[in-house]
């Protein structure tokens, strides 16, 4: 899908801090602006870099954007890969398959 573009300013804020898995901020000093869901550009063999973004949940879709297209760019949801054995997330706080929460916060 395609996203609209927004940026979220806190003026009187100094730190910014994307906290991938989490859907809350690591102590009471920091102010949760947004959760969301990790997303990422889809990775194929001609384009394999790749930037991880939190993206609100109540995110939009550009109108018309859904399909097939090979000439833009396309943010998918980041799935959780677990392994009780190592190599991946730890399988007892998450589920293999699922799509990982985020949290943006400011101090």
């Amino acid at each position: 899908m395609d996203v609209p573009c927004a940026v979220c300013k806190a003026p009187s804020r100094f730190g910014q801090l994307m906290i991938p898995g989490k859907n809350s901020c690591p102590s009471a000093e920091w102010t949760l602006e947004y959760s969301g869901y990790l997303m990422s550009e889809r990775n194929h063999p001609a384009h394999l870099r790749a930037m991880y973004i939190c993206v609100d949940r109540e995110m939009q879709s550009v109108g018309g954007s859904h399909g097939p297209s090979t000439s833009r760019g396309v943010i998918r949801f980041v799935e959780s890969r677990c392994s009780w054995g190592g190599g991946g997330l730890p399988c007892g706080p998450y589920v293999d398959g699922y799509e990982l929460t985020c949290a943006v916060c400011t101090q």
